[in-house]
């Protein structure tokens, strides 16, 4: 018992607390270093979200609690020191309750339209199941980073029905290739054109990919309306539900694929149709995908790659899914006896009770140039379980405050169409911080200037 005493007196010292701030601005000077290396999610990983990190904060509030009774502050009446240092474990109170229990996230909405949907800061795998006609949903949260343990591994049940989900392998910034291997199977190479140029999509055998709105698969269980692709006697065939206009690039010789019957596909051949253009690339009959990082440093809107396997008491299979923290890539798509998964990467969609509708988004630029200077949503607050329709507008320094959410003007689309705003739900959280630098203050003004704070008694004594 009394090594435990010795220990935490040890620990709660006046000395061990000035290691400890000292260790603090270590820490976040090297995290600068790692954001700036490697991105947002390794400084996070590695440093600010572990438990140790936590660890050290609650030993530094717990040196400045015991430091109150060390130097009898309520006693002796030294009550500005006391408010100081109480202020200080309100701000730190503050940051455990907004950690744990406050959601952050952005809302987008085009003019004339409206939403009720945030798309959460944190990142997660999203998964939808459907077993005999029954939809689940559930959400596993992730942080993935360039550099630290990106292992994951969760149990499920859905009815009486387990499975488990683990996350085997994560790349940064992935580019894929394809590679003739002798104990490959057949790849199927896709090209289409994109937002951010040409994407390239490879189609292993017995898989399935959601590309540009439409789902494509290679020898896999596929909806009616899908593309669907084959391999047999030594033939790759090709198959659509739509009308499609195929043009051979070499030659430019055009012709045409009626819907529900089987073609022999065409290499390096564009097909225009259902809203949809894509390219059959190429196509090995023995080779393997390839995935390599094209970069390290890893931010919100950079792409990485999850590795992933599901096992159930039917079989396991392995998947990967592409997206970022801040948006959800495609939907990787896989069978498994009873069970159709589609999984993805990316934040979580979070159902408010409320809605916002944008009447009209207004962009200032600097006179003579391009440059934004100021930017605002004129917005209608709609919540049917009050029968409300109240107008706000949103700008800079002018946040709409509602049912615990805040919601600040952060950004807008290119077209100067839509704005995005950044939503923040930490009522409780919010409030006890600003309590405590509000104390904060009073407390550090008081020992300066009060009559009877140490600095007065020492600007007395050098007089």
């Amino acid at each position: 018992m009394k090594q435990l005493k010795k220990l935490y007196f040890t620990l709660t010292s006046t000395r061990a607390g000035g290691v400890y701030i000292l260790l603090f601005a270590f820490l976040i000077g090297l995290a600068t270093f790692v954001e700036n290396d490697f991105g947002t999610s390794t400084a996070q990983k590695l440093i600010f979200k572990t438990h140790w990190f936590e660890g050290l904060l609650f030993l530094f509030g717990l040196s400045i609690f015991q430091n109150i009774f060390t130097f009898r502050m309520i006693q002796r009446r030294k009550w500005f020191m006391f408010l100081f240092h109480a202020a200080i474990l309100i701000i730190l109170l503050g940051a455990a309750i907004t950690r744990y229990t406050g959601t952050e996230g952005s809302m987008h909405i085009r003019e004339q339209d409206s939403s009720n949907i945030i798309q959460s800061r944190e990142s997660y795998l999203n998964f939808k199941v459907e077993n005999q006609g029954k939809r689940y949903e559930f959400h596993l949260p992730v942080l993935f980073a360039s550099i630290g343990n990106n292992h994951y591994y969760k149990k499920y049940m859905l009815g009486n029905l387990p499975f488990e989900v683990e996350v085997t392998g994560f790349v940064p910034n992935p580019a894929e290739e394809l590679q003739e291997d002798p104990e490959g199977s057949p790849v199927l190479w896709l090209v289409r054109a994109g937002r951010n140029g040409r994407e390239n999509y490879f189609l292993p055998w017995k898989s399935s990919k959601e590309i540009g709105n439409m789902q494509f698969s290679f020898g896999a269980p596929s909806p009616s309306d899908a593309v669907q692709f084959d391999y047999k006697n030594d033939t790759l065939f090709f198959r659509s539900s739509g009308t499609y206009t195929r043009m051979t690039m070499a030659t430019r010789a055009l012709d045409t694929v009626y819907p529900n019957i089987w073609y022999p596909a065409k290499l390096r051949s564009l097909h225009s149709g259902n809203g949809v253009n894509f390219v059959i690339k190429d196509f090995n009959t023995k080779a393997k995908i390839h995935q390599y990082s094209e970069g390290k440093k890893l931010n919100g809107t950079d792409p990485g790659a999850v590795s992933l396997k599901i096992t159930t008491p039917n079989g396991s299979k392995e998947l990967t899914v592409i997206g970022a923290a801040s948006y959800n890539g495609t939907p990787a798509i896989s069978a498994i006896g009873p069970l159709n998964f589609s999984v993805n990467y990316g934040p979580r969609s979070i159902v408010l009770p409320f809605s916002l509708a944008l009447t009209d988004f207004r962009l200032k630029k600097y006179p003579g140039t391009e440059r934004p200077a100021s930017y605002e949503s004129d917005v209608i607050l709609i919540d049917p379980r009050k029968n409300t329709k109240k107008p706000y507008s949103i700008y800079m320094n002018h946040i709409l405050d509602y049912d615990g959410y805040r919601f600040f003007q952060s950004s807008y689309d290119q077209d100067e169409l839509g704005t995005i705003l950044s939503v923040n739900h930490d009522w409780w959280g919010t409030w006890v911080t600003y309590i405590g630098y509000i104390l904060f203050t009073i407390g550090l003004l008081a020992m300066f200037f009060t009559g009877v704070s140490r600095f007065s008694k020492l600007s007395k004594q050098i007089d």
